[in-house]
């Protein structure tokens, strides 16, 4: 069945009955949904940006996983969209929908690959592209491309800032019966013990006593003191893909 979208799209709508079209055999329809979706429904809806990295990608998987066609429009997406990027390696969009279709495909080394490339020719944009590559990096063991890239000071205020926003938000969510469960903590404690342990892998152990040791003052107890222990030796959390 060929399926064009309506004249007033609803890109959540359409999301829905990709999914409804997998479980029910429509596969030909689900996927012509997914890839407009893609192309199209961050532009009509920005609050989608989230949802088109994610469950849309998952979804589209779904659909690969029973019908061939889907995983091949799903490759061509990821093959143009790198494509692009490489013309145009300022573009921190192109990179982050580049590494949510590579982790989909369980590709995430062709991630990290090119942005050693990216970083080999232009620092400038590598700088930009680094903390949506450090987890492809992180699973690939380049510890050392990871080094020029720590900043430890901004990052530690960066961390401590949405740390410290997400609580209130999640302090005044509490009350109510469909709360989100908290995750400030836990970006926060996996955040700086990835940045303690990349600093003690590229040598520079002081750094990462002195991250340890501001990190503590806004989050102390006993499991981050085992995470940064274990980060102050070397071992990362592991990689945390966003």
């Amino acid at each position: 069945m060929t399926w064009t979208p309506p004249d007033d799209p609803d890109p959540s709508e359409i999301l829905d009955s990709a999914a409804r079209d997998t479980r029910t055999g429509a596969h030909a329809q689900a996927l012509a949904k997914f890839v407009w979706f893609h192309d199209n429904g961050h532009r009509i809806n920005t609050s989608l940006y989230g949802v088109r990295l994610s469950f849309a990608l998952t979804d589209w998987m779904e659909l690969a996983a029973v019908y061939p066609p889907a995983r091949a429009a799903f490759v061509r997406t990821r093959d143009e969209t790198e494509t692009a990027f490489r013309g145009n390696p300022h573009n921190f969009g192109l990179f982050h929908d580049l590494a949510a279709l590579n982790r989909h495909l369980g590709e995430g080394a062709r991630t990290a690959e090119l942005f050693v490339l990216t970083a080999q020719i232009d620092r400038a944009a590598a700088e930009r592209l680094y903390r949506v590559a450090e987890p492809f990096l992180i699973a690939v063991g380049r510890y050392e491309v990871c080094g020029p890239y720590l900043a430890p000071a901004t990052r530690l205020w960066l961390a401590d800032d949405s740390y410290k926003l997400m609580s209130r938000v999640e302090a005044r969510e509490s009350e109510r019966e469909c709360a989100s469960p908290p995750m400030a903590r836990g970006f926060y404690t996996h955040d700086v013990a990835t940045l303690v342990g990349l600093l003690v892998l590229n040598n520079r152990v002081e750094e990462a006593r002195q991250a340890r040791a501001d990190a503590l003052a806004v989050v102390d107890d006993g499991e981050f003191r085992e995470m940064l222990d274990a980060a102050m030796t070397g071992h990362l959390p592991p990689p945390s893909f966003s």
